[in-house]
Formats: C-alpha cells, sequence, structure tokens
C-alpha cells in the first residue's frame, strides 16, 4: 500500500498521542543505542527517542512520510536519527543494533504470515 497520501493526516491524527513514548524511551534506555524503528512514520517516536539522546535508525518506505519525518527533526534540531527508506520485509542495512522496534500499529500493516515471518526475519538479521 502506498502510504504517501496519508502522510498529513497522521500527523494530524496522532499529534497529541504520546501514551507509548515513555515505554519506548525506557527501552532504549535499557538496551542503549542505535535503535533501528521499523515502520517510522513521520517520526513521531524517533524524535522522542533522539531527544532522550539517542541515535536512531527509521526505516519508513514512504517517501512522503519520510519528508514530513526530517522536517520534524530539523525543526525540532535533532541530528541523531537517520532516516532509510525500505521495506521492513527485505531491508537489510548491513549492520545490528541492541534494540528493533515496531511501534505503534506497524505490525499491523502485514496482512499475511508469510510477510510477518519476512518482517521477523529483519528483526532476527539486525538484533546484535
Amino acid at each position: 500500500m502506498n502510504y504517501d497520501p496519508l502522510a498529513e493526516l497522521y500527523d494530524l491524527q496522532y499529534r497529541h498521542y504520546r501514551d507509548d513514548l515513555a515505554f519506548y524511551r525506557g527501552l532504549a534506555d535499557n538496551y542503549g543505542s542505535p535503535v533501528l524503528e521499523l515502520g517510522a512514520g513521520t517520526g513521531r517516536v524517533s524524535a522522542a527517542l533522539a531527544r532522550a539522546g539517542h541515535e536512531v535508525v527509521a526505516l519508513e518506505p514512504s517517501l512522503a512520510m519520510i519528508s514530513r519525518g526530517k522536517r520534524r527533526l530539523e525543526d525540532l534540531g535533532l541530528t541523531t536519527v537517520t532516516y532509510h527508506q525500505g521495506d521492513m520485509r527485505s531491508v537489510r542495512l548491513g549492520r545490528t543494533f541492541p534494540l528493533v522496534i515496531a511501534p505503534f500499529n506497524t505490525l499491523m500493516h502485514l496482512y499475511t504470515l508469510a510477510d510477518q515471518d519476512a518482517a521477523l526475519q529483519t528483526v532476527r538479521d539486525h538484533l546484535g
């Protein structure tokens, strides 16, 4: 699915949602950086982790989401997030991470067992 047309709506819908951010900050504090975030969207979680001093590699397939996310990070003066365009089912970044997260509703976008298995293989391949 192409999520480009939904980028602005996503930001509007979740502009004030913060309930999960302490959970992800706690994980990053416990496991350390860098953090690989699958389905980073417009950077809601990535920005929170960066504000807490963590390096984040933000994986996102949508160019519109990436563009909005980069603008968000720039507006906040955050420089420890690197966006990569890619698919969580197939990306191989050639490095490992102490923590891989797929926040919020990311995994619900994997409709088949094969897609779910492929994404979990990505997680396995990137965990240090």
